[in-house]
C-alpha cells in the first residue's frame, strides 16, 4: 500500500478564503469605484490559468488560483456594494443640539435610559426647525 506524503498543508481553506477577503478589502479601502469587469477579467483570466498550469509539476496554478480569487473579491464588492451617489448630497445623521430638561422620569440615577420632558433651545441646520 502507498500513501501520499505529508506535505504539511495546513488550513486549507484558510488559503481560499484569504485571497477572497482581501480583494474585498482593498476594493473598499481603494474609495474610487473599481468597475466589475476588471474583477471579472482579473478572475477569468487566472483561474483559467491556474486550470492550464495545473498539469505542469510547478506550483504556479497556486499562485494564479489566488489571484483569481482576489479578482473574485473585488468583483464581488464591486457587485454588491449598496452606495449610491445621492448619498454625498444627504445631511448628517448626527445632530447636534441643547435640551433644556424640565421634568426626568424614572426612579434611579443608575439606569441606562432616562426618561424626561423638555425642549430644544438651540439646534444646527437641518434640524433647526425643531427648536421650541
Amino acid at each position: 500500500m502507498t500513501t501520499l506524503a505529508n506535505r504539511n498543508v495546513c488550513s486549507p481553506l484558510l488559503w481560499l478564503i484569504l485571497p477572497f477577503a482581501a480583494g474585498i478589502a482593498e476594493t473598499h479601502s481603494a474609495g474610487a469605484f473599481v468597475s466589475w469587469s476588471f474583477g471579472l477579467g482579473l478572475t477569468v483570466g487566472t483561474l483559467a490559468l491556474s486550470l492550464f498550469s495545473a498539469s505542469s509539476g510547478t506550483r504556479k496554478w497556486s499562485v494564479a488560483m489566488m489571484l483569481g480569487l482576489f479578482g473574485a473579491g473585488t468583483l464581488h464588492y464591486s457587485l454588491h456594494r449598496q452606495f449610491l451617489p445621492e448619498w454625498d448630497l444627504l445631511p448628517e445623521r448626527e445632530v447636534e443640539i441643547n435640551v433644556e430638561v424640565k421634568r426626568v422620569f424614572g426612579s434611579d440615577d443608575t439606569e441606562r435610559f432616562q426618561t424626561f420632558l423638555g425642549h430644544i433651545t438651540t439646534a444646527r441646520a437641518p434640524v433647526s426647525d425643531l427648536l421650541g
